[in-house]
């Protein structure tokens, strides 16, 4: 119920928002851009995503998108979303644990996907807000005494701009976390800090560094998860992204592996 009503409060303020959004200037006066389904490159194509860090880019009006995670111990990770208006988002996302290989899955309850664009390209400046898992893997899940587990899904803000890479626009962002799920990690020492930058070489290729689980508290310093990305964009539709996450306690890198599909109805 409460989800429900988060859900339809986003829904409306995004509808409202979508005519004040603080967007750069003269650009309601500007022609829009015909674009191909399946462009010759990915030449400012805009990322929802670097890794598991949120942007601040909504998909935007009348278009759908989906990805597919797949992660450390046979993980799976799923999530389809919606543009519903120019800067609201909304959609569902799940994690399977062990789904592939030895012992049995492990499946968790699904959880919503919101983001609301306050801020659009104001001199290269946006800003969103949202709400989202924190992100897949044994680092965002929470375990209880008991032995059992829960995903961390909560609210999220991120800021920063976009330049102008080598062959398409690049991020540099920054972020806060705060879980709402499950309510034992509901408090301010479980605040945490998210940041990434990506930088293209080429109109297909890019480059990404993130640092996600920045916590105050050393409770849980033990989260703590730099990334480096490999992506491959290849058109407006597709998205590939290899990313190499460092667990400080293994000194190693885990592979993990994105797949994303974004098209207008």
């Amino acid at each position: 119920m409460r989800f429900g009503k988060l859900v339809c409060f986003l829904l409306v303020m995004g509808n409202m928002w979508g005519k004040f959004v603080i967007d750069e200037p003269g650009a309601q006066n500007q022609a829009p851009v015909s674009r191909p389904v399946f462009g010759g490159g990915a030449r400012g194509v805009s990322l929802d995503m670097l890794g598991s860090v949120n942007t601040f880019d909504a998909l935007g009006r009348a278009v759908f998108g989906g990805k597919i995670f797949l992660y450390e111990n046979g993980g799976f990770g799923l999530r389809f979303q919606v543009g519903i208006f120019d800067v609201v988002d909304i959609g569902i996302s799940e994690g399977i644990e062990n789904l592939i290989g030895v012992g049995n899955p492990q499946f968790f309850i699904p959880g919503a996907y919101v983001k609301l664009q306050i801020i659009k390209n104001l001199s290269g400046f946006s800003w969103a807000v949202g709400f989202d898992t924190f992100g897949y893997g044994r680092r965002t899940l929470f375990k209880r005494e008991n032995g059992t587990e829960d995903m961390l899904y909560g609210f999220y803000s991120v800021a920063g701009w976009k330049f102008q890479g080598w062959g398409s626009q690049d991020y540099l962002l920054f972020g806060v976390r705060f879980p709402l799920l499950p309510a034992e990690m509901r408090a301010l020492e479980a605040l945490s800090l998210m940041g990434g930058i990506s930088i293209h070489l080429g109109p297909y290729f890019f480059v990404s560094g993130t640092l996600e689980h920045l916590y105050f508290s050393e409770k849980y310093q033990n989260r703590f998860l730099p990334s480096l990305i490999a992506g491959f964009v290849p058109s407006e539709n597709f998205e590939l992204q290899v990313l190499f996450q460092y667990l400080t306690e293994e000194k190693a890198f885990h592979r993990s592996l994105s797949l994303g599909y974004k098209a207008r109805f």
